[in-house]
């Protein structure tokens, strides 16, 4: 180390290391990060912390602002939506509930892994509440790029599910016509 370059103490390692070990930021006083390289580089995997922040209601507003264009008053009206277990498909039904529950039960197929997202009615239309429904994952795939009415759609849906098994019984909150609410809706 050069006895003339300044130095600094890393408050993670408590270190003393030349200012060049350090991340500039014009914010600090030094104009160089609190951290160095080093202790920066060793922290815990960043991939688990984003997957922590994207599976909260504040990370997947900051999606749909950033994806789609929502404004963020939307985008958080829209994500908490999204991450209540009450919410239901507009258009098979799914209760958000249901799909955490299959989930848990260790059903490892991609329609199950997701949460439900957003689906733009009008797919020129602009990112608004009035032009946005939330869908499952399946009913979103099924539905294309609007290619595909709803009743389309939903029988599309009922056969993906009897292909894999499911008894009527275990669809109880199928929807019979789309956004009616299937059994739940009935009060059943």
């Amino acid at each position: 180390m050069n006895p003339q370059e300044r130095t600094k103490v890393c408050r993670t390692c408590r270190e003393t290391k030349p200012l060049s070990k350090f991340k500039k930021d014009s914010r600090c006083r030094e104009g160089r990060a609190g951290k160095c390289y080093t202790c920066i580089s060793a922290r815990p995997s960043t991939r688990a912390e984003r997957a922590r922040y994207d599976g909260s209601i504040k990370g997947k507003a900051r999606r749909l602002v950033a994806a789609h264009g929502y404004s963020h008053e939307d985008a958080a009206i829209l994500a908490a939506q999204i991450f209540n277990q009450a919410t239901r498909c507009a258009i098979c039904g799914l209760p958000e509930r249901w799909r955490e529950a299959k989930q848990r039960d260790g059903w490892s197929d991609h329609h199950f892994t997701h949460r439900l997202s957003v689906d733009h009615i009008d797919p020129h239309g602009s990112s608004t509440l009035s032009n946005t429904r939330i869908l499952c994952m399946l009913c979103n795939r099924i539905r294309g790029a609007a290619q595909h009415m709803d009743t389309e759609v939903l029988l599309q849906v009922l056969r993906w599910y009897e292909k894999r098994g499911f008894t009527p019984a275990d669809l109880w909150w199928f929807n019979h016509i789309p956004g009616t609410g299937g059994m739940e809706g009935l009060g059943r």
